[in-house]
């Protein structure tokens, strides 16, 4: 589901000729862009102690490579109809500027679309509850102990540990988004207001500087800083 509205919603987005229509594609964009929660929980529930780190590590590696593509694709793609008349001047693009860059974002997604229908398993026990499950398990004549366990994790779910923890994930993803939007703001408003007046192309090797610096620390930082120090302290 969230792959379908992130392939449809930058179509919007790049035909766009109003800030309303804009704000709706962004909130429609905003709304089915959960994939990276789904993303982690896979990972979490495929994973084991032994390798977690490794897989989390190669999840933010990933990332940061779609940072490095991404804004490269995006500034370059911006304006096709300015930086390459003689393909893009007198078609839709030249109507509708920033419309490739969305387009290739949109086929992005459809292909991650179709790689998860027909590569990615469900790792849900059949939709079954917890209780459901113990009760299997009870008639099976399993591990009853087992059983409790599920159910008591179940129950403990919402501890206070956890609570806390969703509060500064909460805190520290507000906080990523809000220096990112005031970032651009920034950048790209005229020099008459205090901005630096950056088109798209400036903003993409920005983006691209970030992502080296963020794949370097996951290649080279992370992975042995989480052996030696452990999540917690990782992450605080």
């Amino acid at each position: 589901v969230g792959l379908a509205g992130s392939a449809s919603a930058p179509v919007m987005f790049g035909l766009s000729k109003s800030l309303p229509l804009a704000l709706t594609a962004r909130l429609l964009d905003g709304f089915f862009c959960g994939n990276v929660g789904v993303a982690r929980t896979y990972i979490a529930e495929l994973a084991d102690p032994s390798n977690q780190a490794q897989a989390f590590g190669l999840l933010s590696l990933s990332f940061s490579a779609g940072i490095l593509i991404g804004p490269t694709l995006g500034g370059i793609l911006s304006e096709p109809a300015q930086s390459m008349p003689t393909v893009f001047a007198g078609t839709i693009f030249e109507v509708f500027p920033y419309l490739l860059p969305n387009l290739s974002y949109a086929a992005v997604a459809l292909a991650a679309l179709v790689v998860g229908i027909f590569s990615l398993k469900e790792t849900r026990q059949g939709g079954r509850t917890a209780k459901q499950l113990q009760q299997r398990l009870v008639a099976s004549n399993r591990d009853v102990e087992l059983a409790e366990s599920a159910t008591a994790n179940v129950t403990s779910a919402w501890s206070l540990r956890l609570r806390r923890l969703l509060l500064a994930a909460g805190l520290l993803s507000g906080y990523t988004s809000g220096r990112l939007q005031s970032f651009v703001l920034v950048m790209s408003l005229p020099q008459s207001m205090n901005g630096l007046a950056l088109g798209p192309r400036d903003f993409a090797y920005l983006q691209v500087a970030a992502g080296v610096v963020i794949l370097i620390t996951q290649l080279f930082v992370y992975k042995p800083l989480l052996r030696i120090q452990g999540p917690h302290l990782c992450f605080t």
